[in-house]
């Protein structure tokens, strides 16, 4: 198996801080680049021409402000990740869920009003300003 160096170092650095921090703290660990929010209800949703249709009944994380859940669509062999956050009572937003820097997985931060990167860098995007 050929390893890069950017995963190497991934690795190996997870592997020194398991080494000295124990194996209970690690085994409790998320894997690098993987957020915790939680993943959408098994076929709980689907895409209808350009629109994505989720249900809330499945998925109650999305029913109040701050919630989120994460999701993947399979369209023509290619996976799109997608973030679905509340931000307001009714108001739903969609992103594509990969760090435009190392295309680590995100996680929005409702009191924040941001989606932050998952990765070492913790790379911040504000929702407040408009483009």
């Amino acid at each position: 198996m050929n390893v890069g160096r950017r995963d190497f170092l991934k690795i190996s650095g997870c592997a020194i801080i398991c080494t000295t921090t124990g194996t209970s703290l690690c085994g409790a660990a998320q894997p690098f680049g993987v957020s915790t929010t939680l993943k959408a209800a098994e076929e709980s949703f689907s895409l209808e021409g350009n629109s994505l249709v989720i249900d809330l009944l499945k998925n109650t994380a999305l029913k109040t402000p701050g919630g989120s859940v994460k999701l993947s669509i399979i369209n023509n062999k290619v996976i799109t990740k997608i973030l679905v956050f509340c931000s307001n009572f009714g108001k739903y937003k969609a992103v594509p869920n990969k760090c435009t820097h190392g295309g680590m997985e995100l996680e929005y931060k409702h009191a924040e009003k941001i989606i932050r990167c998952v990765s070492f860098g913790k790379s911040e995007f504000d929702l407040t300003v408009k483009y």
